[in-house]
């Protein structure tokens, strides 16, 4: 009976060990999970903005010479709406240098948004920066080490480093100190 339970025991703890993932052996032989790296995000201009997470670097190509604020948020959070006239501020003053892009994640009701209410929002709002979505905005959050908090603000350097990660509305004076630094003007 003994012999039965640890032969069970046995053949169980090597199924699960050994069971179905998300993994490719690399030529190495070593075991590494399939993770993507290049995203494609839809400005509701029509135009697709391409994103690659390169380790701890995040490159935007269409905008590689700029610094970067990545913008997580949502229509229904008052935060994320109370922070627009400053991140509105930030857009016009750094235009030369800095380029922001919010990110619309999903409803409360779990959907993505609609173009069309995304670009009622940037109506409603005044909002002079770009906004966009796509199906694999959920996939380059989780990527990101899932954003689980909205606002969620990333500001990065031309060389697509990561200077500063805040949760929650910032004041405009902390980003625009933080935007300086990555500009190399202190």
């Amino acid at each position: 009976m003994q012999f039965k339970k640890i032969s069970f025991l046995t053949i169980l703890s090597i199924v699960l060990l050994t069971g179905c993932g998300d993994s490719k052996v690399k030529e190495d032989g070593k075991v590494k999970a399939e993770v993507k790296t290049q995203f494609q995000l839809n400005n509701i201009n029509g135009t697709t903005i391409n994103i690659k997470k390169d380790e701890d670097k995040i490159i935007v190509n269409e905008f590689k010479d700029k610094i970067i604020l990545l913008d997580f948020f949502t229509t229904w959070c008052k935060p994320c709406q109370a922070e627009i006239p400053q991140l509105n501020n930030l857009q016009s003053k750094y235009a030369d240098n800095f380029k922001i892009i919010s990110i619309a994640m999903a409803e409360k009701d779990g959907t993505a948004p609609t173009t069309e209410a995304l670009q009622e929002y940037k109506n409603n709002f005044n909002i002079n920066y770009t906004i966009t979505k796509g199906k694999e905005v959920e996939e380059f959050s989780k990527n990101l080490g899932e954003i689980k908090t909205i606002p969620t603000i990333m500001l990065i350097d031309t060389k697509g480093n990561i200077k500063e990660t805040y949760i929650g509305v910032v004041p405009e004076e902390m980003l625009e100190i933080d935007i300086k630094k990555a500009l190399g003007n202190k």
